[in-house]
C-alpha cells in the first residue's frame, strides 16, 4: 500500500483515513512495506507507524509486510503481519528466506530487474 507523506514525515491522518476507507471495502487483506510503500527506505519507527495503522483498521485480515532482513522481518512479527513478502537478494537466496521464514510464513517476491530486483533461475526456485 502507498505511504502518504508530507515532505519527509509521514502524514498519518491520512494514512489512517486511507486505511479506513480500505477496510470498507472487500478486500481479505494489504501488502505493507513492499516496493509501493517504500519499505525498506522507512526508518524503523515510520515502518511502525505505518503497520500499526493498518493492523488497527483490518483487524482479522490478512496483512503482508515486506521484509529485506530479519529485522524487517522480527519488526513485521511484533506488530501483527502474517505473513512476510521477501525483497530479492542475490547472495544465498535460499538461505535467506530460511531465515526470514522462523519469523513469519514467507512470499518470495519478484521485484523485475529494472527496480532493483533480482531474477531467480529455476534451480533457485526449486
Amino acid at each position: 500500500m502507498p505511504v502518504p507523506f508530507r515532505g519527509s514525515t509521514i502524514d498519518v491522518a491520512a494514512q489512517r483515513a486511507y486505511a479506513s476507507w480500505m477496510a470498507r471495502q472487500p478486500v481479505a487483506g494489504v501488502a505493507v512495506w513492499a516496493h509501493t510503500g517504500r519499505g525498506p527506505h522507512l526508518s524503523d519507527e515510520q515502518r511502525c507507524v505505518v503497520l500499526d495503522e493498518w493492523r488497527a483498521a483490518l483487524p482479522g485480515k490478512v496483512i503482508v509486510a515486506g521484509a529485506n532482513g530479519p529485522t524487517m522481518a522480527r519488526a513485521a512479527k511484533r506488530g501483527g503481519a502474517d505473513a512476510l513478502l521477501a525483497f530479492p537478494v542475490r547472495d544465498n537466496a535460499v538461505g535467506y528466506h530460511d531465515e526470514l521464514s522462523r519469523e513469519l510464513p514467507v512470499i518470495a517476491f519478484y521485484l523485475y530487474e529494472a527496480a532493483g530486483g533480482v531474477s531467480y533461475d529455476e534451480r533457485a526456485l526449486h
